[in-house]
């Protein structure tokens, strides 16, 4: 088992005074179509590619202060031995809230340096950044955003899954980014392919099977409630319903409900068609509801 810090309480004692300002998928979409109602206002070129940087053991490579490193020990039973010990901390320990906001700090300013600095097109997500970049200037955007990493000190992926190169598709955050249609100042958003997969293998499963254990009805459920945020319809939040209801049901087996729910939700992954960032008309839009919607 590891401890996140939640299990031995240190987390309950951390008290924060503002929400962390996360820059999501939709984050990099506002982004896109900043850039498209821009240049493509101007007359210019709006072509681009893109790619990823993720920093590696990213909490590893902060320090814990010199004069702090007394307060650092922490201590776990060893049940090999029979015993608990006692540890130090010498860096982050990840799962640690102090440790999420200490970190962010850090990570918002390479990206603060990155955009105000050096007018990169770029986001940032915990590690992880997707850089955006006209073809003819991809390598003076790569070069200058890891300029920013050596300078700084910090260590990016280099090789792996995780080093990526400039291209028209850009994977990132568990979704797809497709600049092929960049030029007439739209892109597209999907789930990725390997994501699909994964759920169309767990929801056939569960028809075949026929159950669903309470485990694995809330792993669908956590695993859909992403992918359905990039998928047209309502469907998915009564598919979503019904698994945590099934999952508090006594029993496993499927009902009729679920089955159909998750036959429809089934064809839906494999047939949706991808989200569209567009440079299109910006009207303001006002929707009023009663407050149970």
């Amino acid at each position: 088992m590891i401890d996140d810090f939640s299990i031995s309480g240190i987390n309950e004692t951390c008290i924060t005074h503002c929400k962390v300002d996360l820059h999501m998928i939709d984050t990099f979409c506002a982004v896109l179509k900043r850039y498209f109602d821009v240049l493509g206002g101007g007359g210019g070129s709006c072509e681009l590619v893109g790619k990823t940087y993720d920093l590696k053991s990213a909490y590893r490579q902060v320090p814990i202060k010199e004069s702090h490193l007394k307060y650092a020990f922490f201590s776990v039973y060893n049940h090999e031995l029979g015993e608990p010990q006692v540890y130090q901390l010498l860096t982050l320990p990840f799962g640690a809230t102090h440790s999420v906001y200490s970190f962010l700090r850090l990570s918002r300013m390479l990206y603060s340096v990155a955009t105000r600095c050096l007018f990169l097109l770029t986001t940032n997500f915990y590690d992880d950044y997707i850089l955006a970049s006209r073809p003819a200037l991809a390598e003076s955007s790569s070069s200058s955003m890891e300029l920013v990493f050596m300078l700084t000190g910090w260590q990016f992926a280099r090789e792996g899954k995780k080093s990526t190169a400039f291209s028209r598709t850009c994977k990132a955050l568990g979704v797809e980014f497709d600049f092929h249609r960049s030029e007439a100042r739209l892109a597209s958003v999907c789930n990725t392919t390997a994501r699909v997969e994964e759920l169309l293998g767990l929801i056939d499963a569960a028809l075949t099977s026929k159950a669903l254990t309470r485990q694995e009805s809330l792993v669908l459920r956590g695993k859909l409630g992403f992918a359905d945020s990039y998928l047209h319809g309502r469907l998915g939040s009564y598919v979503l319903k019904l698994l945590v209801e099934h999952a508090y049901a006594p029993g496993v087996q499927l009902g009729a409900q679920l089955g159909m729910a998750l036959q429809f939700m089934s064809r839906r992954l494999r047939e949706n068609a991808p989200l569209i960032v567009s440079a299109g008309h910006a009207a303001n839009w006002y929707l009023y509801t009663d407050a149970s919607y």
